[in-house]
């Protein structure tokens, strides 16, 4: 776990740009960009094909805001709430979003974790979380200590999975790895959620406006 864990030590901050695409009965796509600030800070801009602003937010220490400028709608929120994009009806838990696409935050909560009744590949290690709100599965290559997948489950009952996560085409940003691909289904309502990164800056300067509702 230790060679997972410690090259994202020197992340002071990270932006992340890509196609997002979610699927349930209907289907939303737009760019995404996500900005993490080093400790608790994380900010997203979704956006249209013509730039404009879709939906963007923020979260400090677990609070924050979301608004979707074009309806004029503005909420403020909490890490365990669910946001919407756009104008479709799909909603979509931000807690787990965030430990999805930030998978190296609170990682000194994991522990070796030994799965019963299967074969452990002797390719493969498991790590388990107790963090507040779920428990993080997340699974590891041996070879190069990259994430393969993680499973998050309801804290009281270690059986229902609420979400599985799938990570693909790693590449190595100055000895930090950082998937092209993040797959993210909520299996109790068939939400899927596809996020493809074509950008990345590590340790950028990142704006404070941002962090501030525009509403």
């Amino acid at each position: 776990m230790a060679a997972f864990i410690t090259p994202y030590d020197s992340l002071n901050s990270l932006a992340l740009s890509g196609q997002f695409v979610i699927t349930n009965e209907q289907t939303y796509e737009c760019k995404l960009q996500v900005f993490y600030i080093a400790p608790d800070s994380f900010a997203f801009l979704a956006e249209g094909t013509l730039g404009a602003d879709i939906a963007r937010g923020a979260l400090i220490n677990g609070v924050g805001f979301w608004e979707i400028p074009r309806e004029d709608y503005y909420e403020k929120i909490s890490i365990g709430d669910q946001i919407a994009f756009g104008d479709v009806d799909i909603a979509i838990d931000l807690d787990i979003l965030l430990n999805a696409i930030f998978y190296f935050k609170n990682t000194g909560n994991f522990h070796p974790f030994d799965i019963d009744s299967i074969t452990i590949p002797n390719d493969r290690e498991y790590y388990k979380s107790n963090d507040a709100y779920y428990q993080r599965i997340i699974t590891l290559d041996r070879s190069n200590a990259m994430a393969i997948s993680q499973i998050i489950v309801e804290e009281n009952s270690p059986n229902n999975t609420v979400a599985e996560i799938k990570y693909d085409n790693w590449r190595i940003y100055d000895k930090i790895a950082i998937p092209e691909k993040i797959g993210l289904v909520f299996v109790q309502d068939g939400i899927r959620v596809e996020y493809q990164i074509d950008r990345v800056k590590l340790n950028p300067a990142i704006a404070l406006s941002f962090f501030s509702p525009k509403l």
